[in-house]
């Protein structure tokens, strides 16, 4: 859907925690899968930093264990952080072995 503010898509933007969360719902509902898992977010010290349009998506990323505490092991959700690509490669791998397994 690009920014809510009506600037161009950001292809090639950083991609931050939240929005690899909401990447994977809107795929997930895409798919026709079931996106009614939440999970609370105020178990991390950060996860009131989420964003208004992403809480929901981060949420349910949560309750499917495709994000989990920061790979610093902090314990925070980190939802305004960057995604590496090791972080990006291990929430896909979550996504289709906890989706399709």
């Amino acid at each position: 859907n690009g920014y809510g503010d009506g600037s161009e898509f950001g292809g090639d933007d950083p991609v931050t925690r939240e929005q690899m969360a909401v990447f994977a719902m809107r795929y997930a509902k895409h798919l026709g899968l079931d996106v009614s898992g939440r999970a609370d977010l105020s178990a991390f010290p950060d996860g009131g930093q989420a964003s208004d349009w992403a809480s929901e998506a981060l949420s349910w990323a949560v309750s499917e264990g495709l994000l989990r505490g920061h790979a610093d092991g902090t314990g925070r959700l980190d939802p305004k952080g960057g995604a590496t690509r090791a972080e990006t490669a291990a929430v896909v791998m979550r996504f289709i072995n906890g989706l399709y397994v």
